[in-house]
């Protein structure tokens, strides 16, 4: 029925069968209690088949999964069903006997039901993407402001404009980076959002807007002292969106 190898277990009656269930769950995938087999006959057949319907995937939970209707419970009934014709049918009926029969989805509009990884998900993998720069980059400057790097760099004679443009360099750098390896693995993956839209277009969105995170992290530098306090307030601000903003 589907698997590599089958076993069946006998019991005495249906309330065996449900204990055995209900002790092993997602064990057995298909139960047939035969109802007063002493009085079937010819014109009467009582049985009732018991189906395991929950949903069994090969590949991350929801990948390659089976229809236990399908897979396991039409077979079984078939194949009981043409079992009991062959016992019960007339000596003059040549022939093993077998029923087969075909099933079809009830008609419907053909709305999509495969799973879509990128609406599904991918904004927030985007977000996080993007927003890790700004916990990163905010918690550097504050780390430099804590060991007093601006001020010793002063008394060598370098400009305040000067640090603050390296830094402002070194993000941008850093952003650039960050972008270009998003964009690639969005490639590689063949996302619709990297692959239908311009290339340039979606590094220019992606880039403003880390360029945007990145003067957010200029902005809150000044009110702190530590680069461990600043480091908890990015974190803070990330969770806080990432549960919270409409991204």
């Amino acid at each position: 029925f589907g698997t590599p190898t089958v076993t069946s277990q006998s019991f005495v009656n249906a309330s065996e069968i449900d204990s055995f269930l209900l002790a092993q769950p997602n064990v057995s995938k298909i139960a047939l209690i035969f109802n007063s087999p002493s009085t079937w006959n010819v014109s009467r057949v009582d049985y009732t088949l018991q189906a395991n319907f929950t949903v069994t995937c090969a590949e991350l939970q929801f990948l390659k999964c089976d229809d236990p209707f399908e897979a396991y419970a039409i077979p079984m009934q078939l194949a009981l069903d043409s079992v009991l014709v062959d016992l019960y049918s007339i000596d003059a009926l040549s022939g093993t006997p077998r029923i087969q029969a075909d099933f079809a989805d009830f008609p419907h509009p053909n709305f999509p039901n495969e799973l879509d990884a990128l609406a599904d998900f991918g904004t927030i993998f985007l977000y996080v993407a993007i927003t890790f720069n700004f916990v990163i980059q905010l918690s550097n400057m504050a780390y430099e402001k804590e060991l007093h790097l601006l001020e010793n760099l002063r008394h060598c004679g370098m400009l305040d404009s000067a640090y603050w443009m390296s830094n402002l360099i070194s993000n941008s750098v850093m952003n650039i980076l960050s972008v270009i390896l998003l964009l690639i693995v969005g490639n590689i993956f063949q996302l619709e959002l990297f692959t239908d839209n311009d290339g340039g277009l979606n590094f220019t969105a992606f880039f403003l807007l880390n360029m945007g995170f990145t003067a957010f992290a200029f902005f809150l530098l000044p009110f702190f002292g530590s680069a461990g306090s600043a480091r908890n307030l990015a974190i803070v601000i990330f969770i806080t969106t990432f549960l919270f903003a409409d991204v």
